[in-house]
């Protein structure tokens, strides 16, 4: 699908939010904790974008921003952070002994906090002209405004959340969504696959996700990413990473960095990854796809993450994937045939439905298809499956808002360009 692309225009810098320009303004809670959201906002000095949180969990979070130094010239960075805005602790990207430096972006992992709990902070980006290895100069580190944040917890009464998908780089599908999301102000963001048509280069991340000329809108509530099988594909696709944090996993589930569960009240959300919508035998992959040994890891994952007791305590139990796991539509491609492309995955709902049957899935939330549609749970089903809608603003792009406490999870769909009603579904706890 053609996209329509909207360079990112250079921001005039404020260069009065140097050194001496410490904490900025903290804002109050709701859709104020978060800084500046006003269209066109200038960042400050040395930065491409506002700060995205990632991978979150009831101690820990991840901080990434993209960066802009002057010609030949890299960044490092970090992030510095508290319970106030006094702030007092600092976290930074290093490996090997070696802390992060780069030209594109930069990130830490905020560890040691208490779930359910506020907290501040800002990032600091300091410009390095790095000529040989003895002679290297470092700037004045230049900081933005305080941002807030509040981790996840089980303990939590509520739960609210969006997802998005399938946006492919359009731009007024971008602003659209990012302003009705600033207006629902859930605690964390789902993009559900096809962030972009391919990865080529750096800035089509900072330009289409991180969207920082749309404002701030990960900067006090977390992103989590799911891949869809166009974000699979491009030069770059392999180094998305620097941007798109994989989550960490222990033992020997540490390569599935793009499965996820998170917990936030009586909700538990998984993260799964349907990949690519051919065989890896297609020869439109040249032999570069290993799609099937993925989802056979996957399964493995997902039959143990589903019978931790933090998902298994959940009353709702929510996957998300890019790709539909189930299409009972005349001629709908299940995915492992050589003609075409899939409508839904049937070799993964073969390996992944027999765990959720046993720990009782009530919703799978998909995308890929740039349409929306439902299909109820069934006898033989015990989940039903939501497909979000499509790029194009006035045609077929949605929001779904998610909202549940003790007595029910809702689930709300809205096409985005008039805010119309597709469709509202509530689910019952399970037994827990």
């Amino acid at each position: 699908m053609t996209a329509e692309k909207k360079g990112l225009n250079r921001r005039t810098f404020l260069s009065a939010l140097g050194a001496a320009g410490v904490l900025g303004t903290l804002k109050s809670a709701g859709n104020a904790a978060r800084a500046d959201q006003t269209q066109g906002a200038a960042l400050y000095d040395g930065a491409a974008s506002y700060p995205v949180l990632q991978n979150p969990g009831p101690r820990g979070m991840s901080v990434v921003w993209a960066v802009a130094p002057e010609p030949g010239k890299l960044a490092t960075g970090w992030v510095e952070w508290g319970r106030n805005e006094n702030l007092g602790r600092t976290s930074r990207r290093a490996e090997f002994g070696l802390n992060q430096l780069s030209t594109t972006f930069l990130s830490a992992r905020i560890d040691g906090l208490e779930p359910g709990t506020t907290y501040c902070y800002r990032t600091a980006t300091c410009q390095v002209d790095f000529q040989n290895a003895y002679n290297v100069a470092a700037g004045e580190p230049v900081y933005s405004p305080v941002y807030k944040f509040k981790t996840p917890s089980r303990r939590a009464k509520t739960e609210k959340f969006v997802v998005i998908n399938d946006t492919h780089e359009v731009q007024d599908t971008l602003k659209a969504l990012m302003a009705r999301i600033e207006e629902v102000d859930p605690e964390q963001v789902i993009w559900n696959g096809d962030l972009l048509n391919q990865f080529v280069e750096p800035k089509q991340v900072v330009d289409s996700i991180f969207c920082p000329q749309y404002g701030a809108f990960a900067a006090g509530r977390p992103l989590l990413f799911n891949n869809g099988n166009h974000d699979h594909r491009g030069i770059w696709a392999r180094d998305k990473s620097d941007a798109l944090l994989p989550w960490r996993h222990q033992g020997i589930f540490g390569d599935l960095g793009r499965n996820f569960v998170l917990r936030n009240g009586p909700v538990a959300i998984i993260g799964m990854d349907t990949g690519e919508d051919k065989p890896d035998a297609n020869p439109v992959f040249a032999g570069l796809s290993a799609f099937e040994p993925y989802r056979e890891r996957q399964a493995a994952w997902l039959s143990q993450a589903l019978k931790t007791k933090l998902v298994r305590s959940a009353p709702y139990i929510i996957v998300v994937c890019h790709i539909p796991l189930f299409d009972d539509r005349p001629g709908a491609n299940p995915g492992d045939v050589m003609e075409h492309f899939a409508s839904w995955q049937r070799p993964c709902a073969r390996m992944w439905d027999p765990f959720m049957e046993d720990a009782g899935v009530q919703l799978v939330i998909a995308a890929h298809e740039h349409a929306f549609r439902i299909n109820p749970a069934t006898e033989n089903r015990c989940w039903a499956q939501v497909v979000g809608g499509g790029p194009e603003l006035e045609q077929n792009t949605t929001i779904m808002i998610g909202e549940a406490d003790s007595k029910s999870l809702k689930l709300t769909v809205e096409k985005v360009s008039d805010r119309s009603i597709l469709g509202e579904w509530e689910f019952a706890p399970r037994r827990v």
